[in-house]
């Protein structure tokens, strides 16, 4: 093939890759999800479950009555809670790294945060839309998305741990909204098995983080 021929054709196959159309996050987030090792949570039911444990009727509680229940909760103590996520959001990486914090894995809708009050292998799925601070704030799009993305993390987690699939050694938790500190919605993914470290806390964040990029792709704002 001559020179220039080859590098025209060459090229025109990276002007193709550039130009063909992309999944989304969430898309591909969801098609990772079906094939992975933890179950996609259904995030709204299992919170209503927490909300009606909390108020110590599991049967008794209507979805009306824990509507009205959360909505005296957000007006008396949620909007007075601090949301330091509503600004990691849209921090720069060198703002995060001055603030502390580590974000592992985000797109544009979505970020996977270091939990700073628990030591690693934790980590807490936060939505980057401001205002959603229950989930039946987010619409189902979303909802998607959290949920794709903490059974990627719960993934990613047990690969850093164990090198294999244990579904039973990872939990996905909502707390309830007498438990929250912060306003924004969180999920927590975190071990619920005793183990043993055989590496460091920062070369265990790391290999999750690592974990995240080959389940969801990498990080883009």
């Amino acid at each position: 093939m001559p020179g220039q021929f080859k590098i025209l054709f060459c090229f025109f196959l990276v002007l193709l890759s550039a130009c063909s159309p992309q999944p989304s996050s969430a898309q591909r987030a969801q098609s990772l999800s079906q094939s992975s090792c933890t179950a996609p949570p259904a995030l709204v039911d299992n919170w209503k479950k927490e909300v009606r444990r909390e108020q110590g009727a599991p049967e008794r509680m209507s979805d009306d009555d824990l509507e009205r229940y959360v909505a005296v909760l957000r007006s008396d103590r949620i909007k007075d809670l601090k949301n330091p996520f509503e600004d990691l959001g849209t921090m720069s990486d060198a703002q995060r790294t001055a603030a502390k914090e580590r974000v592992l894995w985000e797109s544009p809708n979505v970020m996977v945060v270091v939990d700073r009050f628990n030591p690693p292998p934790k980590v807490l799925v936060v939505p980057k839309t401001n205002g959603v601070w229950v989930p039946t704030d987010a619409d189902q799009s979303l909802l998607n998305e959290l949920a794709a993305v903490a059974a990627a993390a719960s993934d990613a987690i047990q690969a850093a741990v164990y090198k294999k699939c244990e579904p039973a050694s990872t939990d996905i938790h909502i707390n309830g909204p007498q438990e929250i500190a912060v306003q924004q919605l969180h999920i927590h993914v975190y071990l619920t098995k005793a183990w043993t470290a055989a590496v460091s806390e920062g070369e265990l964040t790391d290999q999750i983080a690592g974990n995240l990029r080959a389940r969801l792709g990498a990080r883009r704002r």
